[in-house]
């Protein structure tokens, strides 16, 4: 797997199951807070309107709470990138360390003693381009919740 050892595939599935325990734990705690944070009236509401619990839920309840939860597990998948980093001091995979590992043998494959500059270059700036791309879009997500959230607000503002 990945041109991984028996030993290193262990770790890294030991290393993947303690960081799926960790980062659960703090997700479902974040998933309800979001659920407490809706009041407890919109419940009653929606069940004298005839509502059952599965569309009380899903049409009233979830896009409620929802306003309130994305930010914040935005933050979290963020964290859990920066988290996973850790993972690469029990031999496992992790995008710099991965790069590294190609980096100590690249003279292997070019059949030259020396790593050119251009190599290093390339690999640690495609490396950068996904970070960037993953927190880019995770950012332009967030923006968008709160350029959604102001507009509402000046809407309320305006209609009251």
């Amino acid at each position: 797997m990945l041109g991984l050892t028996s030993v290193e595939t262990k770790l890294l599935w030991k290393a993947a199951v303690a960081l799926v325990l960790f980062e659960s734990s703090i997700i479902a705690e974040i998933i309800r807070g979001g659920l407490n944070s809706v009041a407890h009236g919109q419940f009653e509401a929606a069940y004298s309107q005839g509502f059952g619990t599965v569309k009380t839920f899903t049409l009233i309840i979830l896009p409620q709470a929802f306003r309130s939860v994305v930010p914040t597990l935005l933050g979290q998948v963020i964290s859990t990138i920066k988290d996973s980093s850790y993972l690469a001091n029990v031999a496992t995979i992790e995008l710099m360390s991965r790069v590294k590992t190609i980096l100590a043998v690249a003279n292997r494959y070019t059949g030259q003693e020396n790593i050119h500059t251009s190599d290093v270059f390339v690999l640690f700036g495609l490396a950068a381009v996904i970070y960037f791309l993953i927190n880019f879009t995770l950012s332009c997500i967030v923006r968008g919740m709160q350029a959604k959230r102001k507009r509402a607000a000046l809407r309320n503002r305006l209609a009251a």
